[in-house]
Protein backbone atom coordinates (compact mmCIF):
# COMPACT_ATOMS: atom_id res chain seq x y z
CA UNK A 1 0.00 0.00 0.00
CA UNK A 2 1.11 3.52 -0.82
CA UNK A 3 0.02 6.98 0.29
CA UNK A 4 -0.48 9.69 -2.32
CA UNK A 5 0.53 13.30 -1.68
CA UNK A 6 1.12 16.45 -3.69
CA UNK A 7 4.80 15.48 -3.89
CA UNK A 8 4.45 11.82 -4.92
CA UNK A 9 3.89 8.56 -3.07
CA UNK A 10 5.15 6.89 0.10
CA UNK A 11 5.12 3.26 1.16
CA UNK A 12 2.95 2.71 4.23
CA UNK A 13 5.17 -0.19 5.28
CA UNK A 14 8.31 1.97 5.22
CA UNK A 15 6.54 4.81 6.99
CA UNK A 16 5.33 2.44 9.70
CA UNK A 17 8.91 1.41 10.51
CA UNK A 18 9.21 4.75 12.28
CA UNK A 19 12.86 5.42 11.44
CA UNK A 20 12.54 6.08 7.69
CA UNK A 21 11.69 9.29 5.84
CA UNK A 22 11.20 8.70 2.12
CA UNK A 23 9.47 9.78 -1.08
CA UNK A 24 8.99 8.53 -4.63
CA UNK A 25 8.32 11.90 -6.23
CA UNK A 26 5.99 12.78 -9.08
CA UNK A 27 7.05 15.10 -11.91
CA UNK A 28 5.78 18.22 -10.12
CA UNK A 29 8.13 17.64 -7.20
CA UNK A 30 10.86 16.28 -9.45
CA UNK A 31 13.40 18.18 -11.52
CA UNK A 32 13.12 19.42 -15.06
CA UNK A 33 15.69 18.62 -17.75
CA UNK A 34 17.66 21.82 -17.20
CA UNK A 35 17.99 21.07 -13.48
CA UNK A 36 18.95 17.46 -14.21
CA UNK A 37 21.69 18.60 -16.59
CA UNK A 38 23.01 20.94 -13.90
CA UNK A 39 23.18 18.03 -11.47
CA UNK A 40 24.94 15.75 -13.97
CA UNK A 41 27.50 18.39 -14.89
CA UNK A 42 28.20 19.85 -11.46
CA UNK A 43 27.34 17.06 -9.00
CA UNK A 44 25.39 19.65 -7.05
CA UNK A 45 21.69 20.00 -6.32
CA UNK A 46 19.99 23.27 -7.40
CA UNK A 47 19.03 25.56 -4.54
CA UNK A 48 15.33 25.30 -5.35
CA UNK A 49 15.51 21.50 -4.99
CA UNK A 50 17.36 21.83 -1.67
CA UNK A 51 14.64 24.10 -0.36
CA UNK A 52 11.73 21.83 -1.21
CA UNK A 53 13.47 18.73 0.17
CA UNK A 54 14.28 20.57 3.38
CA UNK A 55 10.59 21.36 3.83
CA UNK A 56 9.94 17.61 3.92
CA UNK A 57 12.50 17.21 6.73
CA UNK A 58 15.32 15.75 4.67
CA UNK A 59 18.80 16.74 5.85
CA UNK A 60 19.78 18.28 2.52
CA UNK A 61 23.27 19.40 3.55
CA UNK A 62 24.17 15.69 3.78
CA UNK A 63 22.38 14.62 0.61
CA UNK A 64 24.17 11.99 -1.50
CA UNK A 65 23.56 10.81 -5.05
CA UNK A 66 25.62 8.90 -7.57
CA UNK A 67 26.30 9.15 -11.29
CA UNK A 68 23.89 6.51 -12.56
CA UNK A 69 25.32 4.42 -15.40
CA UNK A 70 22.79 1.57 -15.78
CA UNK A 71 25.19 -0.88 -14.19
CA UNK A 72 25.46 -2.90 -10.98
CA UNK A 73 27.93 -0.83 -8.95
CA UNK A 74 26.92 -0.34 -5.32
CA UNK A 75 28.37 2.12 -2.83
CA UNK A 76 28.05 2.05 0.96
CA UNK A 77 28.51 5.40 2.66
CA UNK A 78 29.05 6.93 6.07
CA UNK A 79 29.36 10.53 7.20
CA UNK A 80 33.05 10.68 6.26
CA UNK A 81 32.25 9.85 2.63
CA UNK A 82 29.53 12.38 1.90
CA UNK A 83 31.49 14.93 -0.12
CA UNK A 84 33.71 12.54 -2.07
CA UNK A 85 30.94 10.04 -2.87
CA UNK A 86 28.62 12.50 -4.60
CA UNK A 87 28.79 11.82 -8.35
CA UNK A 88 30.58 8.45 -8.02
CA UNK A 89 29.50 5.99 -10.71
CA UNK A 90 26.97 3.62 -9.15
CA UNK A 91 23.33 2.59 -9.38
CA UNK A 92 22.70 1.76 -5.74
CA UNK A 93 23.57 3.38 -2.43
CA UNK A 94 23.45 1.85 1.05
CA UNK A 95 23.83 3.55 4.42
CA UNK A 96 23.33 2.86 8.12
CA UNK A 97 23.93 6.49 9.07
CA UNK A 98 21.19 8.81 10.28
CA UNK A 99 20.43 12.07 8.50
CA UNK A 100 22.08 11.11 5.19
CA UNK A 101 19.41 11.28 2.49
CA UNK A 102 20.27 9.06 -0.47
CA UNK A 103 18.76 9.86 -3.85
CA UNK A 104 18.25 8.16 -7.17
CA UNK A 105 16.75 9.85 -10.22
CA UNK A 106 14.37 8.00 -12.53
CA UNK A 107 11.95 8.32 -15.40
CA UNK A 108 10.91 4.85 -16.56
CA UNK A 109 13.53 2.81 -14.67
CA UNK A 110 12.56 1.06 -11.44
CA UNK A 111 13.33 2.83 -8.15
CA UNK A 112 13.61 0.45 -5.19
CA UNK A 113 13.98 1.28 -1.50
CA UNK A 114 15.16 -1.39 0.94
CA UNK A 115 15.11 -1.06 4.72
CA UNK A 116 16.40 -3.52 7.31
CA UNK A 117 13.83 -3.14 10.10
CA UNK A 118 16.14 -4.64 12.75
CA UNK A 119 19.54 -3.10 11.99
CA UNK A 120 18.09 0.16 10.60
CA UNK A 121 19.93 0.15 7.29
CA UNK A 122 18.51 1.57 4.06
CA UNK A 123 19.33 1.30 0.37
CA UNK A 124 18.18 3.04 -2.80
CA UNK A 125 18.40 1.14 -6.09
CA UNK A 126 18.13 2.32 -9.70
CA UNK A 127 17.16 -0.62 -11.92
CA UNK A 128 16.74 -0.14 -15.64
CA UNK A 129 16.72 -3.15 -17.94
CA UNK A 130 20.52 -3.36 -17.93
CA UNK A 131 20.78 -3.14 -14.14
CA UNK A 132 17.97 -5.63 -13.80
CA UNK A 133 19.69 -8.02 -16.20
CA UNK A 134 22.82 -7.66 -14.03
CA UNK A 135 20.66 -8.53 -10.98
CA UNK A 136 21.43 -5.33 -9.13
CA UNK A 137 18.56 -5.84 -6.66
CA UNK A 138 19.95 -9.23 -5.64
CA UNK A 139 23.44 -7.79 -5.32
CA UNK A 140 22.24 -5.00 -3.04
CA UNK A 141 20.56 -7.51 -0.71
CA UNK A 142 23.79 -9.54 -0.67
CA UNK A 143 25.87 -6.47 0.11
CA UNK A 144 23.50 -5.52 2.92
CA UNK A 145 23.99 -9.04 4.29
CA UNK A 146 27.75 -9.29 3.79
CA UNK A 147 28.73 -5.71 4.65
CA UNK A 148 26.21 -4.86 7.35
CA UNK A 149 25.02 -8.25 8.60
CA UNK A 150 21.43 -7.83 7.46
CA UNK A 151 19.12 -10.82 7.37
CA UNK A 152 17.10 -10.72 4.10
CA UNK A 153 13.99 -11.80 6.00
CA UNK A 154 14.17 -8.51 7.94
CA UNK A 155 14.27 -6.35 4.81
CA UNK A 156 11.22 -4.35 3.75
CA UNK A 157 11.18 -3.44 0.05
CA UNK A 158 9.20 -0.75 -1.77
CA UNK A 159 9.17 -0.70 -5.57
CA UNK A 160 8.19 2.73 -6.90
CA UNK A 161 6.62 4.07 -10.09
CA UNK A 162 8.24 2.96 -13.34
CA UNK A 163 7.25 1.91 -16.83
CA UNK A 164 4.75 -0.94 -16.72
CA UNK A 165 4.53 -4.13 -18.71
CA UNK A 166 1.63 -2.45 -20.52
CA UNK A 167 4.07 -0.06 -22.23
CA UNK A 168 7.56 -1.53 -22.08
CA UNK A 169 7.92 -2.95 -25.57
CA UNK A 170 11.35 -4.51 -26.22
CA UNK A 171 13.23 -6.47 -28.83
CA UNK A 172 12.92 -10.24 -28.73
CA UNK A 173 16.64 -10.50 -27.98
CA UNK A 174 16.01 -9.41 -24.38
CA UNK A 175 14.42 -12.82 -23.88
CA UNK A 176 18.00 -13.89 -23.08
CA UNK A 177 17.58 -12.09 -19.74
CA UNK A 178 13.85 -11.80 -19.06
CA UNK A 179 10.55 -13.58 -19.38
CA UNK A 180 8.93 -11.90 -22.37
CA UNK A 181 5.23 -11.28 -22.60
CA UNK A 182 3.74 -11.24 -26.08
CA UNK A 183 0.82 -9.16 -27.35
CA UNK A 184 -0.12 -8.45 -30.97
CA UNK A 185 3.20 -9.93 -32.08
CA UNK A 186 5.11 -7.47 -29.89
CA UNK A 187 7.30 -8.30 -26.89
CA UNK A 188 7.08 -6.72 -23.44
CA UNK A 189 8.88 -7.12 -20.13
CA UNK A 190 7.72 -6.42 -16.59
CA UNK A 191 10.70 -4.76 -14.92
CA UNK A 192 8.97 -4.45 -11.56
CA UNK A 193 8.13 -8.14 -11.52
CA UNK A 194 11.66 -9.07 -12.58
CA UNK A 195 13.10 -7.10 -9.66
CA UNK A 196 10.53 -8.52 -7.26
CA UNK A 197 11.59 -12.04 -8.29
CA UNK A 198 15.23 -11.16 -7.64
CA UNK A 199 14.39 -9.90 -4.16
CA UNK A 200 12.46 -13.07 -3.34
CA UNK A 201 15.29 -15.26 -4.67
CA UNK A 202 17.65 -13.29 -2.40
CA UNK A 203 15.62 -14.18 0.69
CA UNK A 204 13.37 -11.13 1.03
CA UNK A 205 9.92 -12.34 2.08
CA UNK A 206 7.24 -11.81 -0.55
CA UNK A 207 4.92 -10.28 2.04
CA UNK A 208 7.62 -7.68 2.76
CA UNK A 209 7.75 -6.48 -0.87
CA UNK A 210 5.36 -3.64 -1.76
CA UNK A 211 4.91 -2.58 -5.35
CA UNK A 212 3.46 0.58 -6.84
CA UNK A 213 1.45 -0.24 -9.95
CA UNK A 214 1.86 3.26 -11.41
CA UNK A 215 3.17 3.15 -14.98
CA UNK A 216 5.21 6.26 -15.69
CA UNK A 217 4.46 6.16 -19.40
CA UNK A 218 0.69 5.88 -18.88
CA UNK A 219 0.49 8.40 -16.05
CA UNK A 220 1.30 11.96 -17.08
CA UNK A 221 1.89 12.95 -13.45
CA UNK A 222 5.31 11.31 -13.87
CA UNK A 223 8.21 11.91 -16.24
CA UNK A 224 8.67 9.25 -18.89
CA UNK A 225 11.67 8.96 -21.21
CA UNK A 226 9.76 6.73 -23.61
CA UNK A 227 6.77 9.05 -23.79
CA UNK A 228 8.46 12.46 -23.61
CA UNK A 229 11.85 11.84 -25.23
CA UNK A 230 15.44 12.42 -24.14
CA UNK A 231 14.94 15.99 -22.92
CA UNK A 232 12.57 15.10 -20.12
CA UNK A 233 13.01 15.67 -16.38
CA UNK A 234 13.47 13.16 -13.58
CA UNK A 235 11.60 11.94 -10.53
CA UNK A 236 13.45 12.36 -7.22
CA UNK A 237 13.46 9.17 -5.14
CA UNK A 238 14.86 9.88 -1.69
CA UNK A 239 15.21 7.91 1.54
CA UNK A 240 16.80 8.81 4.87
CA UNK A 241 17.20 7.26 8.30
CA UNK A 242 15.76 9.65 10.85
CA UNK A 243 17.72 10.48 13.98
Amino acid sequence: MFINSNEGIESISLRNLGFVNHLFSNRYFGIDFKEYNFIRNNFEIPETTYEKLAKLNFRVDNLVFSKQIHGDEIIAIDKVDIKKIRGTEADAIITKETNIPIVIFTTDCVPIFLADKEKKIVAAVHAGWRGTALKIASKVVKKMSDYFGSSPSNIIAAIGPSIGVCCYEVQQELGEFFLLKMSNEKFYIDLKEENKKQLIESGVLEENIHESFICTQCNHDFYSYRRDGANTGRQINIIQIKE
